[in-house]
Formats: C-alpha cells, sequence, structure tokens
C-alpha cells in the first residue's frame, strides 16, 4: 500500500486582556491511498483561553 499524506494549519492569537488570551487553530489533513478505502480527509477546528500572569 502507498499513501500520500498532506498536511496544512495554522492559528491566530488574541489578547482579550493583559494576560488573557483566545487561541484559534485549524488544521486540514488529506490522506491519498493506492487502496481508495485509506482515503480520507480530517477539518479540525480548535479554541481555548490562555492566562498567564
Amino acid at each position: 500500500r502507498r499513501d500520500d499524506i498532506y498536511s496544512a494549519g495554522g492559528g491566530v492569537i488574541y489578547e482579550l486582556l493583559k494576560g488573557l488570551n483566545l487561541n484559534l487553530n485549524y488544521s486540514h489533513t488529506r490522506a491519498d491511498s493506492n487502496f481508495a478505502i485509506y482515503n480520507y480527509k480530517k477539518n479540525i477546528y480548535s479554541f481555548g483561553v490562555d492566562y498567564s500572569f
């Protein structure tokens, strides 16, 4: 079996208040295989809040 996997993603950090950040991220993965049942696409969205002092 031969698989080609491609991935890309990115994210941003937005400062809400001093020391309080909002994180937004996105990731896309695509797998192409010579066996069709192993082909897939995956999208992941995530977010979080960080506080540092």
